[in-house]
């Protein structure tokens, strides 16, 4: 499934404006109780963007078996929906270089899927 680089820019600002929050798993339960499903409900819910949580682990995945370390962290940066300007301060870049490495990683991600 190949997309343009415009596709998944759209796609990754979108999910960096859905602010999903994650209901972490609490393990109070000891050894008797843990297995138990009648209280399921108390440690998991049902997140509506479920296909946009697995698409975007699927890219940042992706990301990091393509890019180097830095390129990895600049591009994971933008998809938190950090400005060139904050990414760019961190490594020391122009707001164009970050752009750049950006999209160079895109485009290594569309290579790879």
């Amino acid at each position: 499934m190949k997309q343009k680089v415009e596709d998944i820019k759209t796609f990754i600002k979108y999910y960096s404006q859905l602010n999903i929050e994650t209901t972490p798993l609490e393990l109070n339960d000891n050894i008797d109780t843990f297995f138990i499903t009648n209280n399921i409900d108390d440690h998991y819910t049902i997140n509506e963007h479920i296909d946009d949580i697995a698409y975007m682990n699927e890219i940042l995945y992706l990301a990091e078996a393509v890019g180097t370390d830095k390129e990895f962290y600049i591009f994971y940066l933008m998809s938190e929906g950090r400005t060139l300007e904050e990414v760019g301060k961190v490594f020391s870049l122009s707001r164009g270089r970050v752009r750049q490495v950006y999209d160079d990683v895109i485009i290594k991600i569309i290579s790879k899927q």
